[in-house]
C-alpha cells in the first residue's frame, strides 16, 4: 500500500556528418520517490508512537508497541540523468571512437531511523520475594527495570540524506587495420 512515482525517459539522436563521420548523443532520467511509511490508520492508534517493547526470552523475543519497531519510516528519493555522447571516425584503416559519458545522480533518502525508541527486557535481578531467583524478562517489564543486560536504545537527528553525485566517462579507442589480416586495438577509458 505505498505508492511513489516510477518514472523513466530516453531519448536518442545521430547524426551522419559525412561518409566517415558520425555522431551519437543519448538522454535519459529516471525518477522513483517511494515512501516506506505508515498508514494513517495505524498513526491513529494511540499506541502508535510508543517505543517497540521487547521481552528477549519469555515469548520467543516477542516485540509490541510503537510500529516502527526501530525500522520505519524509510523513502526512497533518486533522480538520474545520463548524457552519453560518442563520436565515430573511419579514415585511413583507422576506426576511432572517442565520448563521454556523465551522470547526475540526486539521492533524497529517509533512512531507517530509530526515533521512537527500542527498550529490550532480559531476565535478571532478584525475585526471591516471589519466589524466583532470577527475575524473568516478563517480570522485569512488570516492574519497569530493563534487567540484567537489557537494553534502552533511541536515535535522534535527521533521517533525511541528500547526497548530489556526479559520475564521468571519457574514452578514446581505435581499431587500427594495418593490414588485411592484422587490427590493432588501442583504448583509453578515465572514470571519474
Amino acid at each position: 500500500q505505498q505508492s511513489g512515482p516510477s518514472r523513466i525517459f530516453g531519448v536518442m539522436c545521430t547524426h551522419t556528418f559525412s561518409p566517415s563521420v558520425l555522431n551519437e548523443f543519448r538522454f535519459s532520467g529516471q525518477h522513483i520517490d517511494f515512501g516506506f511509511v505508515p498508514l494513517a490508520s495505524t498513526l491513529a492508534s494511540p499506541l502508535a508512537n510508543l517505543p517497540t517493547f521487547n521481552l528477549s526470552s519469555s515469548f520467543g523475543s516477542a516485540f509490541w508497541g510503537g510500529y516502527s519497531q526501530g525500522a520505519f519510516p524509510q523513502g526512497r528519493g533518486h533522480r538520474t540523468f545520463q548524457f552519453q555522447d560518442a563520436v565515430s571516425i573511419v579514415k585511413r584503416g583507422h576506426a576511432l571512437r572517442m565520448g563521454a559519458d556523465i551522470t547526475v545522480l540526486l539521492v533524497r533518502d529517509q533512512i531507517p531511523f530509530n526515533g521512537n525508541g527500542t527498550i529490550s527486557f532480559s531476565s535478571g535481578g532478584d525475585c526471591s520475594a516471589i519466589g524466583l531467583t532470577t527475575c524473568t524478562d516478563l517480570a522485569n517489564y512488570i516492574d519497569n527495570f530493563t534487567g540484567g543486560s537489557g537494553i534502552v536504545n533511541r536515535q535522534f537527528g535527521n533521517p533525511l540524506l541528500s547526497v548530489p553525485t556526479a559520475f564521468q566517462a571519457y574514452y578514446v579507442q581505435d581499431s587500427w587495420k594495418i593490414r588485411p589480416n592484422f587490427t590493432f586495438n588501442l583504448g583509453v577509458r578515465y572514470e571519474l
